[in-house]
Formats: structure tokens, sequence, C-alpha cells
């Protein structure tokens, strides 16, 4: 697929969201400036790797709490599907797979665009209970071992980017802590993200530095996105992003209040993670 039918695809997709929710217009305007050959999608090796592309390529622009911010007409017309392949999620034994996509997005901080590593994890999506994922997950321990799957997706990604001398450094941020938790959890930090991260992150690599959360006060404290990353080191660490399981990365961008939304109006992210518009992208299974 040319760069130019790339850019076609981009700028339709970017026509079908509802006015005010698209990924920002420079996304299109300096598609040159790119780096689509950073981007690798990471799965575990026991998913099938076409139901995982599968998943991947059909995508929704904008899905917040099942309200879909998007002409789904003109979405089915000009891809070939009116809402995500998320959608055969149905219950615990169709539930699709999860999966990442960490890559070197650019970021607009201030009037400069600044390249940072970003990592976008998908955590579960309990925030409607029109969700697949309220009928996937139910209960305690199916959420805490989608979880400790999901981290464990972060460690294939950490070490890879570590072992290649691209990060030394990765800023947490509390994926499923927000909108998504629901109320399996009374206190989501200590009773589902401590129990599943802190045992994924004894497996980064020695000599990866930890940022972004306090253990002794169980806070986070990484900074909002896109101000955080004025720091020195902001260029080799790797920067975790919440993620959607329906969505192009950015989800409601600029009328999205989440972490989501606030990379998705900062950054390229929307087109690196999305195989219709970068056909770079590679493949990676996590034990």
């Amino acid at each position: 697929m040319s760069s130019d039918a790339c850019l076609e695809a981009a700028t339709r997709v970017r026509g079908v969201y509802t006015r005010g929710f698209a990924f920002p217009e420079w996304v299109l305007s300096r598609w040159s400036e790119h780096d689509f050959t950073s981007v690798t999608v990471l799965y575990h090796a026991a998913d099938s790797l076409a139901t995982v592309q599968k998943l991947a390529t059909e995508r929704e622009p904008c899905n917040i709490a099942m309200r879909r911010m998007y002409d789904q007409s003109a979405m089915q017309a000009a891809f070939g599907w009116r809402t995500g392949a998320y959608a055969a999620t149905t219950s615990a034994a169709t539930r699709m797979p999860n999966f990442a996509v960490v890559c070197r997005a650019h970021v607009l901080l201030g009037s400069a665009w600044k390249p940072v590593w970003v990592l976008n994890l998908i955590g579960v999506a309990h925030d409607s209970p029109e969700q697949p994922d309220a009928l996937a997950y139910r209960g305690r321990e199916a959420v805490l071992a989608a979880y400790a799957a999901m981290w464990a997706l972060a460690v294939g990604a950490v070490n890879m980017l570590f072992d290649q001398g691209h990060i030394d450094a990765v800023a947490v941020y509390n994926v499923g802590g927000g909108a998504f938790c629901g109320s399996t959890f009374s206190n989501f930090v200590t009773d589902c993200f401590e129990p599943t991260f802190l045992p994924a992150a004894a497996r980064f690599r020695r000599g990866v530095r930890l940022l972004g959360y306090d253990e002794r006060t169980k806070q986070f404290n990484g900074g909002k996105i896109p101000d955080a990353l004025s720091r020195d080191d902001a260029s080799t660490t790797l920067w975790i992003n919440a993620w959607d399981p329906w969505t192009l990365i950015g989800n409601g961008n600029a009328c999205d209040g989440s972490l989501d939304g606030y990379w998705g109006r900062s950054s390229n992210l929307a087109v690196l993670g999305w195989p219709v518009t970068n056909p770079h992208i590679k493949w990676r299974a996590v034990q």
C-alpha cells in the first residue's frame, strides 16, 4: 500500500468522526514525517495472529462508554464495517484477544514536535453495562487475570525497547483505574493495579527505571500529557497510554477527557497504530 493511499485512508477516516472528536489535522499535513516503521503490535503467543490482525484493523474511530461518535454509514462505505471487530466478544468463551501497540510517536508540545516512545495498553472496559467486557470479565479473578495478561504485554515491550537501546525508563499510568474500573474493586490501585503490575515490573530488565507511581503513597505522579513530556529524559522513557478495546488510538481526542484522549489530541498515534494507514507494522508474539 503506497504512502499516498495510506494518507487518503487517514483523510477519509478523519472525516467520519463526529465534529470535534477527530485526531489533529496536522497528522495529515505532516504525513511524510511520521515514524511508521517504529510500530510493533505485541500479542500473546497463544492467540491467533490472524484474529489479532483483524481486531487491530477493524477499529472504530471513537467509542466512549458505548457512545459511537462517528458516522457509521460513512465508515461502512469507506472501510467495510460499521462497528469494530471487538463486537465478537459476547462472553468469556468468545472474548477477543488483548494486544498492545508500541511506537515512536510525535507529540505536539507547545509549538514543537517531540518524538517519544508510547505503549498503548487496553484495560477491561467496565464503564457501561453494554460493554462486551461486562459479560466477558465477570468477577474479581477474571479481571485480575486480564490485567496480569495486559502487563505481560508491557514486559515484552519494555524489554524489547531496552535491549534495542531506545529507552531506559518507564512512565507508569493507572491503566483501567479511571472510568473503566467499574465496581469490581473498592480500591483499584491496591486491589488490582499493584497485584498485577508489580510482579510484571519485577520482570523488566535490570537497569529500567520506574517513574510515575509512588508505591509508598499509592499515588500516580507522572503528570498530565503532553506537559509531562517536557522532562529532559522524555525521549528515552516509555510512556504508558490507557487505550480502548474498540477504537483508534486517541478515541475522542480533544472531546475525550481520558488519558487516551490527551495522547490522541496531542499526537499522531491514531494513524501509527492502525494497519489501514500503516502497512509497516511489525507483529511480535509474547510468551
